[in-house]
């Protein structure tokens, strides 16, 4: 939980709580200062030379194209740059975590904000969509769970949402509610737990669980229609090792 903590804060603080040996803990650029002031012109083209080069590449071709064409064309002006072996991703699996890790900062803000991360799996397991129905079934948007029951109705929260972060590795499912006027925080949680534990024990209903479905490929086929989105899809998937996922996915 954060009470009193800036935007910016949030992930600073929320990673070393979430994680513990996996580089997820750090954000990309750092996290003070000095890890930028004290990276050296050498790391940074080694980085570069390893990481950026064709081996650990992937090319998309969207839209009405000569598929033919695309490919002697690709041939033509990328074939002959020379190629390094591919990177080998070896990141070290973060421990299953059996105990909560709360964490109560309090600065010169103008409203108390609570946050709430669980561990999901990650992109590539075949739970994956029901982790991503769930958060949107919670906060994905005004007429979800939590902004109706606490937003709404008790009026305990000014604003809540939900979301997954959709790491390739194990990510989390963050919760964060902003509490309305002069609510105390603790009661603002024990609430929120309560909405919680009640969706455990009942479950969604039908018309609840349609609605996200509906939301989720909705959302999906929107996205394709435009070919951007399609080269983007395309490229993640393969990312994922197997393209072919964005077409199944609904199903």
């Amino acid at each position: 939980r954060y009470l009193n903590a800036p935007y910016g804060d949030i992930w600073m603080l929320l990673r070393p709580l979430a994680y513990k040996i996996h580089p997820y803990m750090w954000p990309v650029i750092g996290k003070q200062l000095s890890h930028i002031e004290n990276i050296t012109i050498d790391h940074v083209s080694d980085f570069y030379g390893k990481h950026y080069c064709p081996a650990n590449a992937i090319l998309t071709i969207a839209g009405n194209v000569d598929a033919y064409k695309s490919i002697r064309m690709s041939e033509k002006w990328f074939g002959k740059i020379s190629d390094n072996n591919k990177p080998e991703r070896n990141l070290p699996r973060e421990p299953e975590q059996k105990e909560a890790r709360t964490l109560i900062v309090k600065r010169e803000v103008p409203y108390h904000e609570i946050v709430i991360a669980f561990k999901v799996c990650g992109r590539k397991d075949p739970s994956f969509p029901a982790a991503d129905l769930i958060s949107d079934l919670l906060g994905g948007g005004r007429s979800s769970r939590l902004y109706r029951r606490l937003v709404m109705e008790s009026k305990t929260f000014n604003n809540i949402n939900a979301y997954i972060t959709g790491d390739t590795d194990p990510g989390l499912l963050i919760i964060r509610g902003r509490l309305a006027g002069n609510t105390d925080p603790d009661q603002g949680y024990r609430q929120l737990r309560k909405e919680l534990d009640r969706l455990v024990i009942q479950g969604p209903g039908k018309r609840e669980l349609d609605k996200v479905i509906n939301k989720f490929e909705a959302t999906r086929q929107y996205t394709n229609t435009s070919v951007l989105s399609k080269a983007m899809d395309l490229a993640y998937f393969e990312l994922l090792g197997d393209a072919e996922l964005l077409n199944r996915e609904i199903t």
